[in-house]
């Protein structure tokens, strides 16, 4: 990309992923960095079970910030406190693995459909389309508008087996690690989060089984300075990750957004973020340290 707008460093934006392909341009290539802003930042030295523990405690986190902004409005769906409302998500996926819902001629919905659902509405964030989903599942009948979109959604985030390859890749689970040691990770999971642990374990048990190690160690040189954003409630890549990756390297300053979802720039409500972003992508100037977009 840089030799082919012809710049003598890469300038860079990288969300999500992106940032661990990001990070790993600036550690093989430390003098070639530009401008680089990493938001939504994954910690690429992260080692064992917490490649998937830390996002499914983040996912709790950020249930439970749905869940009490849902018990402030009339007609929740799922109750009036985050403790019913974990009770009713686990009802509403057994009862669903039980007698999964129709959805047209060739669809149905299970437990594990709806959590899928669960955390992309949790990740965009999306809880208003998150509430009359769950309102739907709860009715039993009826409309299902919200539902299928979040499902579609879903499905264009998930289905492709890369998103397999990529977290087993990035796990650094190690050669020790074997189906019965992921097996024997499920209780600790489920204490991490009582509605998604479960799920997440699973990703585990499926990189146990993996064909191909993960990457080598990572190089963190001096660089130019990176910018890392994270974001407090951030399910997808927890906001200590972004900390992490900010220690890594020497010249990286971290701004921090007390938002909700998946990465800061652009999302609604990030008006301050992206200020800090387009004055540092334009001009090199970086933000004081510590600050925090409200």
């Amino acid at each position: 990309m840089r030799a082919l707008v012809g710049d003598d460093r890469l300038h860079y934006l990288g969300f999500s992923y992106g940032t661990y392909l990001g990070a790993t341009y600036a550690g093989l290539f430390p003098s070639r960095v530009g401008r680089m802003v990493l938001d939504g930042a994954g910690d690429p030295t992260i080692e064992d079970d917490r490649r998937f523990l830390d996002p499914a405690h983040g996912y709790q986190v950020a249930w439970e910030a749905f869940a009490a902004d849902c018990a402030s409005r009339p007609g929740c769906p799922v109750g009036r406190s985050a403790a019913e409302a974990g009770r009713v998500l686990d009802a509403l996926v057994a009862r669903l693995d039980r007698n999964p819902r129709r959805e047209g001629k060739d669809v149905a919905l299970t437990g594990d459909d709806l959590l899928r659902i669960v955390l992309t509405a949790l990740k965009k964030p999306a809880w208003g389309e998150l509430r009359l989903a769950l309102g739907e599942v709860v009715a039993s009948a009826g409309d299902s508008a919200a539902l299928q979109r979040l499902s579609a959604a879903q499905e264009d985030a998930v289905a492709d087996v890369g998103f397999t390859a990529v977290s087993c890749l990035s796990a650094a689970l190690g050669p020790v690690f074997t189906p019965a040691r992921a097996e024997a990770l499920v209780p600790a999971f489920r204490r991490a989060s009582p509605q998604f642990g479960a799920y997440y374990s699973a990703l585990l048990t499926t990189c146990a089984h993996w064909p191909v190690g993960p990457a080598r160690a990572f190089p963190a040189p001096p660089t130019a300075p990176i910018l890392v954003v994270g974001t407090l409630r951030d399910p997808a890549t927890p906001y200590s990750w972004a900390q992490a990756l900010t220690r890594l390297f020497p010249s990286a300053r971290l701004l921090t957004w007390d938002g909700d979802g998946h990465t800061a720039y652009l999302q609604p409500g990030s008006a301050c973020v992206d200020a800090v972003v387009d004055r540092y992508l334009l001009g090199g100037g970086l933000p004081p340290a510590g600050t925090v977009c409200p």
